[in-house]
């Protein structure tokens, strides 16, 4: 019964999602917050009431109950303030979960017309983990907050918010050196650099290069030691990083997937890095959008570089650290479709059939029903 309802709250949400999107594509002056107002309440209180909702769930379930800590002194200092005012441990959760969606949908605010696709794809992406990694996607949003304060230059706000999340989770830093790399690029002077020109052709040479650079990512994994790269606490000996790292065979990959998930996974690929970097050149956002815009492209295909170089390891924590770029990755694809449904008409037509091949492929994979495990998937009336 607790999977019933749960796909039936989550196509409740999709549906809240598309009325929204409809909403902002046919009238830009509609009010953002107020229309939204329903898919931020019926999601936090759903993510925030699911039960035993992946591996990590028992030690945040103690965090919030005051009977643990995860030595964060932001994410514990939360949940004491939640728990010494005697409120439910899942309003411990809720919490978590609005801060999620919030964080989303203020970097979208500024994207209001392609909002559907956007949101659709980061929700879509989000709800593989989330639920489960609640520190980091904790930090992942106040990341998403500093990255929306960035674009706008105000680059205070944005250091404020970056340390905040260092102090909920400390694998934020992994992020920081790709923000500064790109935001130098996407300076005015530097928009005629061989680099930026060529942008496009460079993360395609890397991505079909993935199986070169994956060799020597897995050698540099192997002779690191875990003081090198600040691992926290709870990976902090060397046993685990050389159970990790010192074979390559019999492990279990993080990125497992179907026959379908890889195809369409690779089609998503080649599309970002293709046709973002022809949306780059022709579209017709303001420069300071156009900025935002090569940030963004840069930061999700970082993350296909990322995870496609990334050898097969037992160690979760290294695959774990490119949702930080990841998530970037499935805004610049809702960009990317809403660009050419819009230009469809002038578009050529065998880029238009690419499109909705892969358009019907994540329409499959936003809208399946979720089923067998009940892990996630329970509430606690349940």
């Amino acid at each position: 019964m607790d999977i019933l309802i749960y796909n039936l709250l989550r196509y409740l949400l999709l549906f809240s999602f598309i009325t929204a999107g409809y909403k902002f594509y046919n009238n830009n002056e509609a009010n953002y917050w107020r229309t939204l107002t329903y898919p931020i309440v019926l999601y936090s209180i759903m993510e925030g009431c699911r039960w035993m909702r992946g591996t990590d769930f028992y030690g945040n379930f103690q965090i919030a109950n005051g009977r643990a800590y995860s030595n964060d002194i932001l994410y514990d200092g939360f949940a004491a303030i939640i728990h010494n005012l005697d409120l439910p441990y899942y309003f411990f959760f809720i919490a978590i979960s609005f801060l999620l969606i919030y964080s989303i949908l203020l970097f979208l605010k500024d994207y209001k017309e392609a909002f559907l696709p956007c949101i659709l794809l980061i929700y879509a992406f989000t709800m593989n983990q989330s639920e489960n990694l609640m520190r980091q996607y904790a930090a992942i949003s106040l990341m998403l907050i500093s990255v929306y304060f960035l674009l706008r230059e105000k680059y205070l706000h944005c250091v404020v918010i970056l340390i905040l999340s260092y102090f909920i989770h400390s694998s934020v830093l992994f992020v920081i050196p790709f923000l500064l790399i790109f935001k130098i690029l996407s300076i005015k002077k530097m928009q005629y650099s061989f680099i930026v020109k060529n942008i496009c052709w460079i993360f395609l040479l890397c991505y079909l290069s993935s199986t070169i650079i994956s060799t020597f990512f897995s050698d540099l994994l192997y002779n690191l030691h875990v003081f090198d790269i600040g691992l926290s606490v709870k990976y902090n000996d060397e046993e685990y990083l050389s159970r990790a790292t010192a074979t390559v065979t019999n492990i279990n990959s993080m990125n497992e997937m179907s026959t379908i998930d890889t195809i369409r996974t690779q089609i998503r690929n080649v599309v970002i890095i293709m046709l973002g970097g022809y949306l780059l050149k022709n579209t017709s956002y303001e420069s300071s959008n156009k900025q935002a815009l090569f940030i963004t492209y840069c930061l999700g295909c970082s993350g296909i570089i990322y995870m496609t170089s990334l050898p097969k390891l037992n160690m979760e924590v290294i695959a774990r650290l490119g949702l930080y770029l990841q998530i970037f990755e499935y805004f610049f694809e809702g960009c990317i479709i809403y660009y050419f449904y819009k230009n469809r008409n002038n578009i050529n037509r065998w880029i238009n059939y690419i499109l909705i091949v892969l358009i019907v492929l994540e329409f499959i994979w936003i809208f399946k029903p979720s089923v067998g495990s009940d892990l996630g998937l329970q509430f606690i009336w349940g």
